[in-house]
């Protein structure tokens, strides 16, 4: 796959953050996938498997820490970078996320 057509997992809750992220990644040709909670993104990601995947803390279903740690156990993501972005303000929260 070349490096302008990868498969970029947005999973976010907020419409708006999913479109504001995927405008630039579409724009340098990448193929944009979109979830809107925690169980979506984990279905997406084993239906297409994403080069890279953008997790929000807060989701509904499930929240972003609980699909990182579904997608860290599963092999046929060791080749996905996983990114975590949120707005979460408790330091305690994002540590969890950080040391998962």
């Amino acid at each position: 796959m070349s490096e302008s057509n990868r498969k970029i997992l947005i999973a976010d809750d907020a419409h708006s953050i999913r479109v504001f992220i995927s405008h630039f990644f579409a724009k340098a040709g990448h193929v944009i996938l979109e979830a809107d909670n925690g169980e979506s993104a984990i279905f997406t990601a084993r239906e297409f498997l994403p080069d890279l995947i953008i997790l929000d803390i807060n989701m509904p279903k499930l929240g972003g820490i609980d699909v990182l740690g579904v997608l860290r156990l599963d092999p046929q993501f060791d080749h996905s970078a996983i990114l975590i972005l949120t707005s979460e303000r408790d330091t305690n929260i994002v540590k969890a996320a950080i040391e998962g």
